[in-house]
């Protein structure tokens, strides 16, 4: 702007900067002002020469350059980035640029350094390998003669936690568990599994026997964005059938006792197995054509739990004709034992002998000629 002053004499009129010369400068003549940085003040001297009627004149003013405020603005202050993924880069869409600040340029700071700017744009690129959470962002714009303006932003690192990822493939047995190996391998839309977000991603997992309870991750084959499967694993397998620890009649062990086993009453067969995955369900004996089955789960007698994990199962018999004995033991998965024969016959007899005599009824004397028998 233009000095104005009231002017009386006819000395010439001069302007000049006193201080300040590198806030604005003057023309000499017209007093035109030109801002030459913003923020600062200068101290303008005008003069007017004297005359044969006046004396010289000093004025002075002071001006003051003020920077302006940028009217640029972001579209959003949240950006979402995959977790994993390989396009990485988040755009919180900054506009109002106009010719006076069509330079400016951004930079950006942040915890751990976890961003680029692109400085004409403001696109953040973020690094790698970040755990999902929200990250701050400071953003700085800057133009020359305005104010900086400083932008919050938050980078939020996003998994999906249900996600449909896994197939389990695996022969599957009683109540709940497999009896094979089972494999876990990733549908049509993933690349690889793991169990961990930031493990080797594999093109399949094998589980063996044990009860196997597991987040598992799938890596997209579109972006490489991590994901979590929305159940996991929770597989039980158990593959190996029970082990027969010892067998014993009447509390002696089985192959101490004779091969014909005789008793007035009742004959105590006894079976002592462990299992050491899903546990024992049952035993199974068949003495000649009868099949009899007692449950661990039962709450007989005839079912005893150590502590050690062995259980006895004992089996009272009394067969009334000579039998032989077979066994098998079944663990809660459905593993079997093959059909296990004693080489042992087993019979029970607690009827009197009985002595008769031809052509004689029983309780009745006999009178006649003498036989030879």
């Amino acid at each position: 702007n233009k000095a104005i002053l009231n002017k009386v004499s006819s000395g010439e009129l001069t302007y000049s900067v006193q201080s300040g010369g590198n806030v604005v400068s003057v023309d000499k003549k017209e007093g035109l002002i030109k801002p030459l940085q913003s923020g600062g003040k200068a101290l303008i001297v005008v003069k007017i020469a004297g005359d044969n009627k006046y004396n010289e004149k000093i004025s002075t003013f002071v001006v003051e350059t003020k920077k302006g405020i940028l009217g640029i603005r972001a579209a959003k202050d949240t950006c979402e980035i995959k977790f994993g993924s390989s396009q990485r880069e988040a755009d919180p869409g900054f506009t109002g640029k106009t010719d006076d600040t069509a330079d400016t340029v951004f930079s950006c700071s942040s915890d751990d350094n976890i961003a680029e700017i692109d400085p004409k744009s403001g696109k953040l690129t973020i690094k790698d390998a970040l755990e999902p959470g929200d990250y701050i962002v400071t953003i700085t714009a800057k133009a020359e003669n305005y104010e900086d303006k400083v932008f919050k932003i938050i980078v939020s690192v996003v998994m999906n936690e249900s996600a449909d990822i896994i197939d389990i493939k695996g022969t599957e047995g009683e109540n709940g568990w497999y009896t094979s190996y089972v494999t876990i391998s990733p549908k049509a839309d993933y690349d690889g599994i793991a169990y961990g977000q930031n493990d080797v991603f594999q093109k399949e997992l094998i589980l063996e026997d044990g009860i196997h309870k597991n987040d598992v991750f799938g890596k997209r084959k579109s972006d490489e964005s991590i994901e979590k499967d929305k159940n996991g694993v929770d597989v039980k397998i158990d593959t190996v059938p029970p082990e027969v620890i010892n067998v014993t009649c009447n509390g002696e062990t089985l192959d101490n006792v004779d091969d014909l086993v005789t008793s007035k009453g009742n004959i105590s067969i006894g079976v002592s197995a462990m299992d050491n995955g899903s546990g024992i369900d049952k035993f199974v004996f068949k003495l000649g054509d009868t099949k009899t089955e007692i449950s661990t789960d039962s709450g007989s007698d005839n079912i005893e739990v150590l502590a050690d994990g062995t259980v006895n199962a004992k089996l009272d018999i009394a067969p009334e004709r000579v039998s032989s004995l077979e066994y098998k033991i079944v663990d809660k998965a459905g593993n079997s034992t093959e059909w296990k024969k004693t080489s042992k016959n087993f019979v029970s007899d607690n009827t009197k002998p009985e002595i008769t005599f031809d052509g004689v009824e029983k309780d009745k004397v006999a009178i006649g000629s003498k036989t030879e028998q």
